[in-house]
């Protein structure tokens, strides 16, 4: 009993035991270094980086100053319906009618392009900005994008809204 007891004492008062060596043992080995000027590839990646973008306009034209895309109701997602607010900033000094956006889907890995149709809404004089809500299906894909792009009173874009946003690959 004394033993014990003293075992339990000393487990208490002395946990480490010297005689033992206290080591850490990898589990893996660490991956192989690069050979000369060759970076060394990135974890966990596989396919190829996906094309950029491109809306064929540009951010701002006429009495457009700026177009924007967000997602209206969380986050899109490829195969999936997608609603997005589009915003259209206007020069409060001209004087515009309506405006008119679409919005554009574009797979990254395939070069496919696909356009929603128009949808005008009405600007009161003096408006600095209007927007709007728009629905879009997304076809299935590894990297998409959605932008919106004006077609009056000029034609401007929206800076492109990527599904997934980010780790996108074919």
């Amino acid at each position: 009993m004394w033993s014990e007891l003293r075992r339990g004492w000393d487990t208490v008062l002395n946990p480490v035991k010297t005689e033992e060596q206290n080591q850490i043992r990898p589990v893996s080995p660490p991956p192989p270094e690069p050979v000369g000027d060759q970076p060394a590839p990135a974890p966990n990646t596989v396919g190829t980086a996906p094309a950029p973008v491109e809306v064929g306009a540009p951010g701002s034209a006429g009495p457009i100053t700026l177009v924007t895309a967000t997602p209206a109701n969380g986050e899109c997602r490829a195969g999936g319906s997608c609603v997005i607010r589009v915003d259209v900033h206007l020069d409060p000094a001209t004087s515009v009618g309506a405006v008119t956006w679409a919005l554009t889907v574009y797979d990254r890995c395939s070069g496919q392009v696909r356009t929603n149709g128009d949808v005008s809404q009405p600007v009161q004089s003096g408006t600095h900005q209007v927007y709007g809500i728009g629905r879009t299906d997304l076809p299935p894909g590894t990297a998409l994008a959605v932008a919106a792009i004006t077609s009056a009173p000029a034609t401007a874009a929206s800076e492109p809204l990527l599904v997934p946003s980010e780790n996108a690959v074919c």
